[in-house]
């Protein structure tokens, strides 16, 4: 089965694997966020996990899930094995009470209206800048202090650093995934995955800017490194896009400001659409 070996400073932490049908994941994260605009009780967390799961009704299993700092050299090496380290870890959540239903969706629709709250400033800005004929430029990756960064490695050829200042997530993720065929007719998805990407989003919020420095295919054989680091600058993306969602590479442009204008509007209509919902759900539980 293929498994991975993960290191950390190079003490070996866990050789992990998923027999047969499954997704085995391993991430490095950091988030710096603004509490106030947030549910978050930390303003800024960096962390390693490595875990996986049969399927979706299945127990998430963990193998390893701790904190990281400015220094720290986290190495995988995809391996192909009979047998793997047994996993620490099994998370199978209790399912929730009707009182933490009701507390969750009243959370949840805070936080959208903590959002759509963003997205409004964000349309104010852009009006301003559609009215003075200001271009809206592509991010810049640069910082007036020092920000933390992910130097990223393939079989120890640099790929990447990469980096966001101010309220952003930056990840590094390694993900193998194999899923039974489709039945005929039911789509041309690959019945099995394994990449690594290197990405993130600009401001923290779900209408941010995502981008993208690293998306790779994998193999056996192949080692893969991060190094945090502190910097001001990091290497420029090679993709980024605003929206809800990242699913493909995107080519670099600098998009009009009506054009971005239309964008940040039709996320606003939709967001309005899903906080109509949950004021449904949340009355239902009230009942």
């Amino acid at each position: 089965m293929i498994c991975f070996e993960l290191r950390l400073n190079g003490r070996r932490l866990a050789t992990a694997g998923i027999p047969g049908y499954g997704v085995l994941s391993s991430f490095v994260t950091w988030v710096k966020r603004n509490p106030r605009r947030t549910f978050a009780t930390k303003r800024t967390e960096l962390d390693l996990s490595l875990g996986g799961r049969f399927s979706d009704s299945d127990p998430s299993l963990g193998w390893v899930d701790m904190r990281l700092k400015v220094g720290d050299r986290i190495g995988w090496r995809i391996v192909d094995r009979p047998t793997c380290d047994p996993p620490k870890l099994s998370k199978e959540k209790p399912p929730l009470s009707a009182a933490e239903n009701l507390k969750a969706g009243r959370r949840y629709l805070g936080r959208q209206k903590q959002q759509l709250a963003e997205l409004e400033r964000q349309i104010r800005k852009h009006e301003l800048r559609v009215a003075s004929g200001v271009r809206v430029l592509p991010p810049v990756v640069q910082g007036r202090a020092k920000m933390v960064c992910m130097e990223v490695k393939l079989n120890g050829r640099r790929l990447a650093t990469a980096g966001i200042p101010g309220e952003a997530t930056l990840g590094a993720s390694l993900v193998w995934g194999w899923r039974p065929p489709e039945p005929e007719g039911r789509g041309e998805l690959p019945a099995q995955e394994l990449n690594l990407r290197l990405g993130g989003l600009e401001s923290n919020s779900v209408y941010g800017t995502f981008l993208d420095w690293v998306s790779r295919d994998l193999e056996v054989g192949d080692r893969v490194s991060v190094r945090i680091l502190e910097r001001t600058t990091a290497d420029p993306p090679v993709a980024f896009r605003s929206g809800k969602t990242f699913n493909a590479i995107a080519k670099p442009r600098t998009p009009s400001p009506r054009a971005a204008l239309r964008e940040l509007g039709k996320q606003r209509a939709s967001l309005e659409q899903e906080i109509r919902e949950m004021q449904k759900h949340v009355a239902r539980l009230e009942r």
